[in-house]
């Protein structure tokens, strides 16, 4: 993105010091820490657009699935900064039907929420030059940053979803970043 100016995820294996620190490997699929029915396979590329700012400046985002899928509950992998925000999710069915549910994130960095999925050990500061310093990371020991899962179950079960859309109805500075979406299918 642009403006980065403050601290910022960085991928397993760039704290030489520490490898197994930071968010899983581009294109990895791991399980929620405490969820093991929740499964999410991350980004193919961290280097190209890989997921959804939401908050003040940037209102609205967009997940559309390539393959329309009936789905009984859906799981955001987000997380929080500046202490996370609140949004709707507006849910399109394939039969013109929409349906909505009010999720919120938590902070990223030392707020104890529901729904870990992931948690980094470490986050760095953008302004350090990342090819040639390996200086800028930090955690505090007591599992942050963390990356959270939200889910909300739907009601129509029977038509395939096409797309979600989230609209941020925060009223702070918080904002949320959205990096993956899960789903349950009937009978799993």
């Amino acid at each position: 993105g642009t403006n980065n100016t403050a601290n910022t995820w960085f991928e397993q294996g760039y704290d030489l010091a520490n490898p197994l620190n930071g968010i899983p490997l581009h294109g990895s699929t791991f399980t929620a820490l405490d969820n093991a029915n929740f499964t999410f396979t991350m980004a193919p590329s961290y280097t190209a657009p890989n997921g959804i700012l939401i908050g003040p400046a940037v209102t609205t985002g967009t997940f559309t699935l390539v393959t329309p899928t009936n789905y009984v509950t859906l799981s955001v992998l987000g997380m929080g900064g500046n202490g996370g925000d609140a949004m709707i999710a507006t849910v399109h069915h394939l039969d013109g039907s929409t349906e909505t549910a009010n999720i919120a994130t938590g902070d990223w960095f030392g707020t104890p929420n529901p729904g870990i999925a992931w948690i980094a050990n470490g986050r760095c500061n953008s302004t350090v030059n990342l090819t040639t310093e390996t200086d800028g990371t930090s955690g505090d020991g007591l599992g942050n940053p963390r990356i959270y899962h939200r889910e909300f179950n739907l009601s129509n079960t029977t038509s395939p979803v096409t797309s979600i859309v989230f609209n941020y109805t925060g009223s702070s500075t918080g904002n949320s970043d959205l990096m993956a979406l899960s789903g349950a299918k009937i009978g799993r």
